[in-house]
Order: C-alpha cells, then structure tokens, then sequence
C-alpha cells in the first residue's frame, strides 16, 4: 500500500489548506493548480509538500499513523516484489523514525539527552541546546527539563526580543461565562470602533503639530514661504471649531484635503499618519511620510477619493477571525475549558479546527488552529495573514516562546492566554 493516492480536486477539498504549507489545497489559477493528495490516514496534502516530509519521516504530520517505508506513491512501473523486499528489509536499509532527531527530523549520529522526566534523548546536542534557549520543556512530553543550561544561554533567555502582547489574562476553569471572557478579550485586542469628533479634532491637531515641528526642524524638503504652513494652522483652526456631525466633519475634511498637495513631506502625508491610529477607519500601518511605491499609491489613492468612501457614520456588526497558537495538549485544554469538547472538531479528520461565539453588537469571532504547530519552528505570516487577532495560549515560558516564533507581525495584535496547571 502507498502511503498517498493522488485524488483531483472536489467539494471535499475545496475549503481545506494544506497543513504542511498551510496554502489552500484549491489554486485560483488552473494552471497553478498543485497536485493534491490523500493519504492512508484520509488527510489532504499538496503532493509536493507530504514527498518532502516524507522525505524525513514515516509518520503522518497530523495523526502520526506510520507509513512504515511507504515514502513515495508507486509510479506505472511499479514492482510489487521488489516493494515487498524492501518493507521486509526495511530496518536494515534505512534509518528508522526512531534513529532522527525529533527537532530537525534528520538521522542521529550520537544522542543528547536533555534530562526531562520521561528521559528522552533523541536530539542533536545542538539542536537540543537551541531548542533550550527559549523553552525549559522537553519538546516531546513538554515536562521541565532539569539540565544546567550554560551560561550563555542565561543571557541569551534574559535578551530574548519577545514582543508584548496587547492584553494578557487568565484562563478560569471556574467561571462558566464564556462569552463574557471573549468579550473582553476582543474589547482589549480590536476595540469598538465608535469614532468620535473630538477623535478626528484631535487628529488634525496632532497632524499639525508633527508637521510644524519636522518643518521647523529643518528636515527634508526646502520650504519657499509659509503657504504650507499657513494652510496647516488655518485647516487646525477650522477643524477644531467644527460644530457639525462627526459624519459631516469627516466629510469636511476628505473632501478639503484632496485638493492639497500629496508629496511625502506635505501635510497631508502627517494627516494621514495620524489618521491610522483612529482603529474605527482601519487605514493600513504605513508611514505615509516615505517615499516607497507602495506608500506613494496607498497615499494618492485615500487622498484621491479613498478617505471619502469611508462611512463612519455606519457601525456594522463586525465578523472578527483570530488565529489559536499552542500545542496540542494546550488546544485540548483551551476547548475543554471554554466550549465543552476534548478535541477541537476536525483535528483528527482535516487537522484544521475552527469555533464561532457570538458577542455583543451582533459582533462575531471565529476561532481557527491548526494540528501539530509544535513542529513549526516559526509562524510565518500565511499563517495568520486572515487574523484580526493571534491569540497564544500556554504557561508562562510556552507563551513567550510562540511570541518569538511569530515572524513579519506588524499589525496583528497578539493576545496571551495563560492556561490553569
């Protein structure tokens, strides 16, 4: 038996990602479309991706159902005898999955064993001792490793570079209310985006006030007279003595910016950068005041009409999406406590689990994890491109350790929730 079939795309496939690569099984593009495959163990994989994890080990990536010596689906000219011959003689040709390490997945030449409890020691020393830096638990059982660690590790644990998340809290057996500790945590990750017109008074203020002082500075771009000056404090005047609707302000002000000048270093390069802290008109994080192509087009594009689209005046129900990093046992934990079940539905079949609770204002999250994130070296941005919110769930030293793993974040804000004991 081959360890996969190749199966062509269907409805069965169609809403599922690859789990090794995390893209979509289904391409867009026909002629993009990647070969898809189903393995013994009924999980989808894109073909590429499961022969180059095969390529290091007999077990599937989500269940862990062994394919023995089933590394490659049989071509045409397949040998049944000659198959046979070699699954028979399999131990003697072929470093088995217990002779690899568990980390980087490649053959051992001599162990290391990092004295946990259950005295595990299938690690390169290296690959143990960097796995140490920013984790005190066996990556297997996840129990306290008891090894000294050396003194440069010390130091390197102290100037670990975790960002801090924008909300911490406890999770509580204890307490049956579960939308109320969702609520919250959506309240502190994303808020209610109610816009205000003291909030868009006080961004033309700020706006001119960064703008003065960059020009006063003497940075940047050569000033002949103060018509741009004078049109800045003149716009914070009639701004800030605006009596109107905030609708209509917001009005005001598109559509009187759009007829000033846009460079990088104009005023209304400053406007926007303080346009984008308001959370309520979901402006992109960019730096308005370079000079890149990509900011020069997302600048003209507000300032041309974009910034007048934007109705403020309508608060819609909000469908919020947020990503689950942990490892398995923490999910388990995670879904037990908040919802009732022992595993996230779906690990088992796709390894993709998803959960909706419905909050105030008609507002919705969907939660989504994976299986097997303990294998993930780094959380690259594909993973979480789709998320409003990241949520790390753990101990203390296991949430610290997947906020270093998360790569190219810069807007997503990252919530931890630390699990009971």
């Amino acid at each position: 038996m081959p360890a996969y079939n190749i199966i062509e795309p269907s409805d069965n496939t169609a809403q599922l990602n690859c789990t090794i690569c995390l893209e979509s099984l289904h391409s867009e593009n026909q002629e993009e479309q990647m070969i898809i495959c189903e393995t013994s163990c009924k999980h989808y994989f894109h073909k590429q991706c499961i022969d180059t994890w095969l390529e290091r080990s007999e077990e599937c990536p989500l269940c862990k159902t062994s394919f023995g010596n089933r590394r490659q689906r049989p071509e045409d000219n397949f040998n049944i005898e000659e198959f046979l011959e070699q699954e028979q003689n399999a131990n003697a040709n072929a470093l088995g999955q217990e002779d690899d390490c568990i980390i980087c997945l490649q053959p051992l030449d001599r162990r290391f064993n990092i004295s946990c409890p259950n005295n595990h020691d299938c690690f390169h020393e290296e690959c143990a001792r960097d796995w140490l830096y920013t984790s005190n638990r066996c990556p297997i059982c996840r129990q306290d490793c008891r090894r000294d660690r050396p003194a440069r590790n010390i130091a390197r644990v102290i100037n670990l570079n975790v960002p801090e998340p924008i909300y911490r809290t406890n999770l509580n057996p204890l307490l049956p209310n579960r939308q109320e500790f969702f609520q919250n945590l959506v309240n502190q990750a994303v808020p209610p985006e109610n816009i205000s017109l003291q909030n868009l008074k006080q961004a033309i203020r700020t706006a001119t006030e960064n703008y003065l002082a960059w020009r006063g500075n003497g940075r940047g771009f050569f000033h002949r007279g103060n018509t741009g000056k004078d049109r800045a404090l003149n716009f914070r005047t009639e701004i800030n003595n605006y009596n109107g609707t905030t609708s209509d302000c917001w009005r005001h002000i598109a559509n009187t910016i759009r007829d000033y000048p846009r460079h990088n270093h104009s005023y209304t390069s400053f406007i926007l950068n303080s346009f984008k802290n308001i959370p309520g008109l979901r402006l992109r994080n960019l730096d308005y005041t370079l000079d890149t192509r990509e900011v020069k087009k997302e600048r003209y594009r507000l300032l041309g009409g974009g910034l007048s689209q934007i109705n403020i005046a309508e608060q819609q129900a909000r469908n919020l999406r947020a990503i689950i990093l942990g490892n398995t046992q923490s999910q388990r934990l995670f879904w037990r406590i908040c919802f009732n079940e022992n595993e996230p539905a779906g690990f088992s079949t796709t390894g993709i689990a998803t959960k909706t609770v419905n909050l105030q204002n008609n507002d919705r999250l969907t939660m989504m994890t994976t299986a097997g994130q303990e294998r993930f070296r780094v959380f690259t941005r594909p993973l979480y491109r789709n998320a409003q919110i990241i949520i790390l769930i753990g101990d203390n030293d296991e949430l610290r350790d997947l906020a270093s793993r998360i790569q190219d974040n810069d807007s997503v804000p990252v919530v931890w929730v630390r699990l009971p004991n």
